[in-house]
């Protein structure tokens, strides 16, 4: 209904726009060869701002322009036009990003240092919603703290959050107590201190079925630690870089030693959001 009332308030000021008849993911996979009504249970509009056509999805504000409901994104759009025509739409969205970069030093056996985040798109939705819950940035503490064990933050600062145009960010004090092991004369550093991903999901060794994305993501990860004084590098992990064959995603990992500080930097990408169980 909302999105209904958006289409007739943007022809009311001159404003090109289409209802866009789509089935919600968990609904099923439409059939473009015959519109059935039945197999369409959720719509967007499309309009036409500054020449080029925008996908709008009322009913949340953490939502930037031109990012419908995850639920919507099921790859097909049937548009009605005035003259009643019609025609199917691909509904791909930009590519989400998420930037998470730790800088710190090891004091008394713990990892200290700062954590900074930079999220747009789907990432940024998710970050303003777990924002607008806990203000004091409890949920960063909550992820880090199933992430890596005993975590503990202090000076949480976020920017953007009511522009959600631009990307959310966070920055706060982070102190975590199990990412060093000390053994004799050897300081072991785990240096992951977050991820989206903290294990493989695809455990079968054959697969029956597609896997299906909702939309394409990229996340990076930046660590740089200073290296404790009295002690030199002694191994770094090997650098990676894996590349699907169709080129629908990729990921790559680096490590050095620079200035007397250990850098990493770490980037998974992925473009292609539907693999079918050959791939």
């Amino acid at each position: 209904e909302l999105n209904l009332m958006l289409v007739a308030l943007l022809r009311s000021i001159g404003i090109e726009a289409e209802p866009v008849l789509t089935s919600t993911r968990s609904h099923g996979k439409l059939l473009t060869q015959h519109p059935i009504f039945d197999q369409f249970n959720y719509m967007l509009v499309r309009a036409k701002l500054d020449g080029k056509y925008l996908l709008i999805d009322m009913g949340n504000k953490m939502r930037p322009m031109g990012y419908p409901a995850v639920k919507a994104l099921n790859y097909k759009g049937w548009v009605i036009h005035d003259d009643y025509s019609h025609e199917w739409i691909d509904l791909n969205m930009e590519l989400t990003q998420n930037i998470i970069a730790f800088s710190g030093q090891i004091e008394n056996g713990k990892l200290v240092g700062k954590l900074r985040t930079r999220a747009n798109g789907y990432e940024g939705v998710n970050n303003r919603t777990a924002y607008s819950n806990e203000r004091e940035g409890q949920y960063w503490e909550e992820r880090l703290t199933n992430y890596v064990g005993v975590a503990a933050i202090s000076d949480f600062k976020v920017e953007n959050y009511e522009d959600t145009e631009k990307w959310f960010q966070n920055e706060f004090d982070v102190a975590l107590e199990e990412q060093v092991l000390d053994n004799d004369d050897y300081l072991y550093i785990s240096p992951v201190v977050y991820s989206d991903i903290k294990e493989n999901p695809f455990k079968s060794e054959r697969r029956y079925y597609p896997i299906d994305y909702p939309y394409q993501f990229s996340d990076q990860y930046v660590f740089e630690l200073a290296i404790p004084a009295g002690y030199e590098v002694d191994q770094l992990p090997e650098a990676v870089r894996f590349i699907l064959p169709s080129k629908g995603g990729e990921f790559k990992f680096s490590a050095s030693e620079v200035n007397g500080k250990i850098q990493l930097h770490s980037r998974f990408k992925l473009t292609q959001v539907r693999f079918q169980p050959y791939e």
